[in-house]
């Protein structure tokens, strides 16, 4: 009963993962590693560990040393954060914090220009 369990939550945070951050891997492990730095450190750790349970699960003798309240804790945490992501939002943010880039660089390059013509004597 407890292996349906794991793989239905395993199952469930791999499509969180394909359609809330659009991360697509062969293996819940992959998929984290193509998250990377995007996921908070709780998060990223309680998915990990989810995947070495599940790696620990195949084998009869290790399975028996799963945590399993620990286990429903961490599936927990990591399908409420991906059910919270909005892949839009992000997409938004990044745009935004580009254009705040060139913003920046811009007017400082007129800051810079006008200070130049003005340390010249032609302003």
């Amino acid at each position: 009963m407890v292996e349906t369990t794991l793989s239905e939550q395993v199952t469930t945070i791999c499509t969180l993962f394909e359609e809330r951050m659009r991360i697509k891997g062969a293996t819940l492990e992959r998929q984290i590693y193509k998250a990377g730095r995007t996921l908070p450190k709780s998060v990223r750790r309680a998915a990990k560990n989810i995947a070495a349970v599940q790696a620990m699960s195949e084998h009869p003798k290790l399975s028996k040393q799963v945590d399993h309240a620990a286990l429903r804790k961490d599936a927990a945490l990591v399908i409420a954060h991906l059910q919270k992501k909005d892949a839009r939002d992000e997409r938004i943010g990044r745009i935004l914090v580009f254009l705040a880039k060139i913003s920046t660089a811009l007017i400082l390059g007129f800051v810079l220009t006008i200070w130049y013509l003005w340390s010249r004597g032609l302003v």
